[in-house]
């Protein structure tokens, strides 16, 4: 059975304040439809008890499965593979821990690993990334880290070239820009939705913030460094749809995305 995505013990969902858990055995999504209509189906989800399936060719987005959003943490492995379509990885920008292997395999579509920034590399057991065709861009900050581990168990091949074999995806880490989040600073981006530009505005007076902006085929279409409390960014130039904002700072990588119409 293909795989996108096994989510094992506790997924967190967006929900009213006095939701309850929901599909105690679990879920599967093996369509696009079913991943549109599940806030639909369980609009008072917040947690499920299981094992989460997502697998299937015509899925091409998570933008309707707002729970990813908001998943801090997965008691098990988190395994992506055989997904011909899926090109973003946004949805799981706020994931911060995992609880075995670290599977990305035979993805063609998927170009970059942004939207993985945030997981504690000491919580990866084991890291495979094989048989993505288009992979190019894996030095995301919880793989640079997960290299330094004295524990790590890393298997890395037949991806696009940037990202071919583990020297290769060492390279661009060693290259990695991380500027400074001053710490207890706040970040807002807003409006959003928006139609031709974004405002970022941060508690701190002086703020060096690399943000990078990817669009839904995975690819950066922008990237400058924040230096202000409040910076006005125009996005007029962009097609609508949504896009991944990433949010760099020395010990931290937030993920935010945004909607353009």
């Amino acid at each position: 059975m293909k795989h996108l995505v096994i989510l094992s013990l506790v997924l967190l969902f967006y929900g009213p304040v006095f939701s309850q858990p929901c599909a105690h055995e679990g879920k599967g999504f093996y369509t696009q439809e079913q991943v549109d209509h599940f806030p639909k189906d369980y609009p008072n989800c917040k947690e499920i008890q299981g094992d989460v399936i997502i697998s299937g060719d015509d899925i091409t987005n998570l933008d309707s499965l707002r729970g990813l959003e908001d998943l801090k943490s997965i008691g098990g492995l988190l395994q992506l593979n055989d997904n011909h379509n899926l090109k973003s990885l946004c949805e799981l920008g706020n994931l911060k821990t995992i609880g075995d292997d670290l599977y990305i395999y035979s993805n063609p579509s998927l170009s970059t690993l942004h939207g993985l920034d945030s997981i504690n590399a000491g919580t990866i057991y084991r890291l495979y990334i094989y048989d993505n065709d288009s992979l190019s861009i894996s030095d995301v900050l919880s793989i640079c880290r997960y290299f330094k581990l004295p524990h790590s168990n890393v298997t890395i091949y037949t991806n696009a070239k940037g990202c071919d074999s583990q020297a290769e995806v060492q390279s661009g880490c060693d290259t990695l820009a991380v500027p400074a989040f001053t710490s207890g600073s706040g970040i807002r981006v807003y409006p959003n939705p928006t139609h031709d530009r974004i405002r970022v505005e941060t508690s701190d007076p002086l703020p060096r913030i690399t943000l990078v902006v990817i669009n839904p085929g995975g690819e950066e279409v922008l990237s400058l460094t924040i230096s202000k409390s409040s910076t006005d960014i125009d996005i007029s130039n962009l097609p609508s749809g949504v896009y991944c904002l990433r949010l760099i700072g020395r010990t931290t990588v937030e993920t935010r995305k945004i909607l353009k119409d």
